[in-house]
């Protein structure tokens, strides 16, 4: 939004849907000073979630401004965390296939060598001069 010095902004909102435009879920945005922008934080989706936003302001002369990616929205999908829970279990599961692959191995490399032994030969020969 373009405000001109004389009116300002007076607000900005961020609205958005998980239900594909049915309905919209306003938040106002707030100004970071230090930044010098509107920051506001859509809440927590569940995974797999379709999520469309898009911000209005009005400045103080009641103008007002959309930001909605031409009409087609800003769009992204919730994707799934990984819990502690879940990257402990790939991990037991990532170390068990280790070890089962060593074990493997090892059981191979015994198979594959020669089962003799080399002993010294002894001669059956009698000394008789």
């Amino acid at each position: 939004m373009h405000a001109d010095a004389k009116s300002g902004i007076e607000n900005v909102t961020l609205s958005y849907t998980t239900d594909n435009g049915t309905s919209w879920i306003n938040i106002p945005m707030n100004h970071n000073t230090t930044t010098g922008l509107y920051e506001a934080t859509i809440p927590e989706q569940p995974a797999a979630t379709l999520v469309k936003y898009e911000i209005t302001a009005f400045d103080k002369a009641n103008n007002k401004s959309v930001e909605n990616n031409s009409g087609q929205y800003f769009i992204y999908i919730v994707i799934p965390e990984f819990t502690t829970t879940m990257l402990l279990l790939i991990l037991l599961f990532s170390t068990m296939v280790i070890l089962i692959s060593k074990k493997k191995d090892q059981s191979n490399k015994s198979k594959n060598q020669p089962n003799f032994q080399v002993r010294p030969r002894t001669s059956n020969r009698s000394a008789t001069h």
